[in-house]
C-alpha cells in the first residue's frame, strides 16, 4: 500500500509540475497526506472521578440477567442539580435504560452487553459527557446533550459498538461537541447532528458491512474524520454548513461503498489518503471560496463527482486501476483542476470550468516506470477568458488510443499539450480571439507516435496554432476563421 500510495503521490507531483508556479505553491499540500489526527479534545479522558467526587447526584447500577431468567430488565433515572453521575452496567437481554440529567457537568456511563437493549440519554447544561460500549445485538442508543454557552465549552460522546442492527442517534446542541465513534458490525445506522460552533466527529475505526454514517454540522470549524473505514456497501452522508469545514478520510478499504459530501462556506476541505477497493462512489459538492477537494482511488469502476461553486477553488483527483470516472465540475474565477491516471485503461475525465482564469492539468503516464495508461477518455470544457489547458500523456512507457476533446469558448486561452503514443485522436474546439493551441510561450505542442489523428478548429481573430508532429500514417486538419490567424505544423 505505501508504495502504491507514493506512486500515485508522486503522479500527482508531476501534474502540478506541468505549471512551475503552481507546482511551488502546493506541492506541501499534494506530496503529503496526514492521517486525519484526534484534537486537543479528543485527547482529553472522561473525567470518571467526577463519579466518586460528585457534589450533586450519584447512581451506580448493576442489573445481571440469569440464563433461566431475568429479562426485560428496566431502569429509570433523572437526576435534577449539577455535577450529576451515572455508571450503569446492565448483562442480560431486553433490558431498557432511560437517564434524564439537568445542570451542568453530568456524565453517564454504561456498558452494555446483551441483545435488544434500548438506552436513551438526555442531558441539559454544560460540559456534559457520555460513553457507551454496546456488545451485542439490536441495540439501540439515543443520546441528546444540550446547550454549552461557552462555560468550559464542550459536550461530547464516546461510543463503541460492536453488533448488528444497532441505531445510535445523537443531538448535541452548543460549542466545542464532539463524537469519537469505534464502530465494528454490519446494518448499523449512526445518525450525528451537531451544531454550533467548534463541532467534530471522529470515526477511528468503522469495520463491517451495509452500514449508514449520517452527519450534520453547522456553524463554524466543523471537522468529520474517518481514520479507517473497512466493509463493503456502506453508506456515509456529512453536511457541514458553515466556514473552514474539514472531511478527511485516512483510508478506506472495500467496494460499493457510497459517500455524499456537502459542504457550504470559505476554505472547506474534503482529502483521502487513499480509497482502495472498486465500484465506489463520491459525490461532494462545496460551495464557497478557498475550496480544496483532493481524491485519491486504488481499484476500477470508481466514481467521483466534485462540484465546486466559488473562485480561488482546487481539485485534484488520482486514480490507480481501470474504468474509474471523474466528472469535476468549477464555477467561478481562478479555479485550478488537477486529474492523474498514470496506470490502467479505459478512465474518464471530465472537467467543466466555467469563468475566468480558471487552469487545468491532466496527467496520464508515470515518469520511469513500466506503469501503463492507454484507452482513457478525456474531456475538458472551458468557458471564459484566460483559461488554461494542459496535457501530459505518456512518459517512459506510451500511452495509446486514448481520446481527447478540449473545448474552450472565450478570448485569451490555451491549450498545450505533449502526447507519447499511438492512434490517439484530438479534437480542439476554440471560440474567441487572440487564442493559442501551443504552448503559453509560443512554442509548439508536440505529439510522437503513429496513427494519430488532430482536428483544430478557431473561429475568431488573431488566433495560433503552433505544433510539432512525429510519426507516420497521422494526420493533422486545421481550420481557422478569422482575420491575423496563424498556423505552423511541423511533421517529422
Amino acid at each position: 500500500m505505501l508504495l502504491r500510495k507514493s506512486i500515485l503521490t508522486t503522479s500527482i507531483a508531476l501534474a502540478l509540475g506541468l505549471s512551475q508556479a503552481v507546482f511551488a505553491e502546493e506541492q506541501a499540500t499534494i506530496t503529503t497526506h496526514e492521517a486525519p489526527q484526534e484534537s486537543v479534545k479528543e485527547s482529553t479522558p472522561t473525567d470518571t472521578s467526577m463519579i466518586e467526587n460528585t457534589i450533586g447526584n450519584v447512581i451506580k447500577l448493576k442489573q445481571e440477567a440469569g440464563e433461566n431468567g431475568g429479562e426485560g430488565n428496566t431502569a429509570q433515572i433523572e437526576q435534577t442539580g449539577q455535577r450529576n453521575g451515572v455508571d450503569s452496567a446492565q448483562t442480560g437481554n431486553l433490558n431498557e435504560q432511560l437517564v434524564n440529567q439537568s445542570g451542568s457537568e453530568n456524565i453517564v456511563l454504561t456498558n452494555v452487553t446483551g441483545n435488544e437493549n434500548i438506552e436513551s440519554y438526555n442531558q441539559l447544561g454544560q460540559k456534559n459527557e457520555v460513553k457507551v460500549s454496546l456488545n451485542g445485538d439490536s441495540n439501540k442508543v439515543t443520546i441528546e446533550q444540550d446547550e454549552a454557552e461557552y462555560a468550559m465549552f464542550n459536550n461530547y460522546s464516546r461510543l463503541s459498538v460492536e453488533g448488528i442492527d444497532n441505531n445510535i442517534e445523537i443531538h448535541q446542541q452548543g460549542n466545542g461537541e464532539w463524537v469519537k465513534a469505534n464502530l465494528q458490525g454490519d446494518h448499523n445506522v449512526i445518525a450525528i447532528d451537531q451544531k454550533d460552533e467548534w463541532s467534530e466527529v471522529f470515526v477511528t475505526e468503522m469495520v463491517g458491512s451495509d452500514n449508514l454514517v449520517d452527519v450534520t454540522q453547522s456553524g463554524h470549524y466543523n471537522e468529520a474524520k474517518f481514520n479507517s473505514v473497512q466493509g463493503h456497501l456502506n453508506q456515509t452522508e456529512i453536511e457541514q454548513d458553515g466556514r473552514r469545514n474539514y472531511t478527511g478520510f485516512n483510508s478506506i478499504e472495500g467496494d460499493s461503498n457510497l459517500f455524499t459530501i456537502q459542504q457550504l462556506g470559505e476554505e472547506n476541505r474534503i482529502s483521502s489518503s487513499m480509497i482502495e477497493g472498486h465500484n465506489n462512489e463520491l459525490n461532494a459538492n462545496q460551495t464557497g471560496s478557498k475550496n480544496n477537494g483532493n481524491l485519491e482511488f486504488f481499484g476500477d469502476g470508481n466514481n467521483v463527482a466534485l462540484k465546486q461553486d466559488g473562485s480561488s477553488n482546487k481539485s485534484y483527483t488520482g486514480a490507480i486501476g481501470n474504468q474509474n470516472a471523474f466528472d469535476i465540475a468549477q464555477v467561478g474565477a481562478s479555479n485550478e483542476s488537477h486529474g492523474v491516471a498514470f496506470s490502467g485503461t479505459s478512465n474518464k475525465l471530465a472537467v467543466n470550468q466555467v469563468g475566468s482564469g480558471n487552469k487545468q492539468y491532466t496527467l496520464l503516464g508515470q515518469q520511469d516506470t513500466d506503469q501503463t495508461t492507454a484507452e482513457n477518455d478525456i474531456n475538458i470544457i472551458q468557458n471564459g477568458a484566460h483559461n488554461e489547458a494542459t496535457i501530459q500523456l505518456g512518459y517512459t512507457v506510451l500511452s495509446d488510443n486514448n481520446d481527447i476533446a478540449l473545448n474552450q469558448q472565450g478570448s485569451d486561452n490555451t491549450i498545450d499539450f505533449q502526447v507519447d503514443g499511438s492512434n490517439i485522436n484530438i479534437d480542439i474546439a476554440q471560440t474567441g480571439d487572440n487564442n493559442w493551441t501551443s504552448a503559453s510561450d509560443g512554442e509548439a505542442f508536440i505529439v510522437a507516435g503513429d496513427n494519430h489523428s488532430i482536428n483544430v478548429m478557431q473561429q475568431g481573430n488573431d488566433n495560433i496554432v503552433a505544433g510539432s508532429v512525429n510519426g507516420s500514417h497521422g494526420s493533422v486538419d486545421v481550420q481557422q476563421i478569422g482575420d491575423m490567424n496563424s498556423a505552423t505544423i511541423i511533421q517529422h
